[in-house]
C-alpha cells in the first residue's frame, strides 16, 4: 500500500492553462494566470464553474453567446440542453460559426452525459441546466457530490475541458436544490437583476468562490437583452491595471485617493509613475502590500512616510527597498 502523503518538495505545481473566450468582460471575470511576466486570461481548463441566476434572467442566452464565441475560434463545444428539445435549442442558437465542432445533446442522465463527453472530447461543456439532471432531482448533498466528485471532476481532468453548470437561484439568493453545489465547483458566478439595471437586463458577477481569480463587488459586468441575444454594456476591466497592462492599453483610473490638502483628486505625479512602469514592475508594486490600486501605495510612501519623489520612483521600479518606519503600515490599514 503506497503512501497517501508527500513532502512539499516532492509536489509539482500544476500550471493553470486558460483559453480566451474572445469576450473581454468574461475573460476578465474568469481571471488570469501568470508565468513569469506572461499573463493569460480566460476560462481555466480542467475546472468547473457554476452560473446561478433566477428563472428567465438570461443564463441560457449568455451561455449560447459564450459557446458561439469559443466555437468561432475553432474550439469544440458540447451543449447539454436538459430543459427542452434540441429543436428548440437550435431555434434559439440559430447558427454557429463551426457546425462541425458544435455538438448538442438532450441527455439528462449523468452516465449518458459522461459517455457523450468521452466520445466528443470537447474543450468546453455546457450543462443547461444541472437542476434537470436525473441524478440531481432534489439537489441534496449526496446527489451533488456524486454529480461533481464522482463523475464530472474525473472526466474534466481526463479530457482537459472546462465545464459550466447552469443552475437557478432562489428568491433569497441561495442556489436552488441546496447549498452544497457551490462548495464543490471551482468558480461561482451570479446573474441577477439589480436596481441599477432595467428590468429584463442583468448583472453577471463573481460569487463568493473563485479559486482561480478575484472576487469582490468590483468584479461584475452589465448586460442587456436584444433581439439576437445579450450584449455587454460595461467595460469595468478598463479600470483594472493588470488587465490594461497585459493588453497594452491605458489604465482608466477608478477610485480616487485622498491627498495632503484633503481633496480626492488623483495626483498626476502618481498616474505618471504607474503608467511608466513595466508590467513586471507594476505587478511587484501591486503585490508588495496586496492592494488593488498601487497608486495608493505611492501616496503613502510620499505623504505618510516622507520619501522623496526620486525615492518613490526607485521603490516603484524595484531599485530600492522600503524602510520600516511604522507609520506607513499603520496608515495603510486605516485606508
Amino acid at each position: 500500500m503506497g503512501d497517501n502523503f508527500a513532502s512539499f518538495s516532492q509536489i509539482e505545481a500544476e500550471p493553470v492553462r486558460r483559453i480566451s473566450s474572445g469576450l473581454s468582460e468574461i475573460d476578465w471575470l474568469y481571471g488570469y494566470s501568470q508565468d513569469s511576466n506572461d499573463i493569460k486570461w480566460g476560462l481555466p481548463l480542467k475546472k468547473i464553474s457554476m452560473w446561478a441566476g433566477g428563472k428567465g434572467v438570461g443564463k441560457s442566452r449568455l451561455a449560447i453567446l459564450l459557446s458561439k464565441a469559443l466555437n468561432s475560434q475553432g474550439w469544440k463545444i458540447l451543449y447539454f440542453q436538459t430543459e427542452t428539445t434540441l429543436g428548440d435549442l437550435k431555434a434559439w442558437i440559430k447558427s454557429v460559426p463551426r457546425p462541425d465542432l458544435f455538438f448538442c445533446s438532450a441527455c439528462s442522465s449523468i452516465e449518458e452525459q459522461i459517455s457523450v463527453i468521452r466520445k466528443v472530447v470537447p474543450q468546453f461543456v455546457f450543462v443547461d441546466s444541472i437542476n434537470e439532471m436525473e441524478e440531481f432531482s432534489t439537489g441534496q448533498k449526496k446527489e451533488a457530490k456524486v454529480v461533481v466528485n464522482e463523475y464530472y471532476r474525473p472526466v474534466c481532468n481526463e479530457i482537459g475541458c472546462h465545464v459550466i453548470f447552469l443552475t437557478q437561484l432562489n428568491t433569497d439568493g441561495s442556489t436552488k436544490g441546496g447549498s452544497t453545489l457551490p462548495h464543490l465547483v471551482d468558480i461561482c458566478f451570479e446573474m441577477i437583476n439589480t436596481n441599477s439595471v432595467p428590468d429584463g437586463n442583468f448583472v453577471f458577477k463573481t460569487g463568493s468562490k473563485h479559486r482561480y481569480g478575484r472576487t469582490g463587488p468590483a468584479f461584475q459586468s452589465e448586460w442587456i437583452h436584444g433581439d439576437d441575444g445579450v450584449v455587454c454594456t460595461s467595460d469595468s476591466s478598463a479600470e483594472d491595471e493588470v488587465w490594461c497592462r497585459s493588453h497594452g492599453i491605458q489604465v482608466r483610473i477608478g477610485p480616487k485617493i485622498p491627498v495632503a490638502d484633503g481633496t480626492s483628486e488623483v495626483p498626476e505625479q502618481y498616474v505618471r509613475i504607474i503608467n511608466s512602469l513595466s508590467l513586471g514592475q507594476y505587478l511587484r508594486l501591486k503585490k508588495m502590500w496586496d492592494t488593488s490600486y498601487p497608486e495608493r501605495n505611492l501616496w503613502y510612501l510620499h505623504t505618510v512616510e516622507g520619501y522623496t519623489w526620486e525615492e518613490v520612483v526607485r521603490i516603484a521600479r524595484g531599485e530600492m527597498g522600503v524602510r520600516k518606519k511604522g507609520g506607513f503600515l499603520k496608515q495603510l490599514f486605516r485606508f
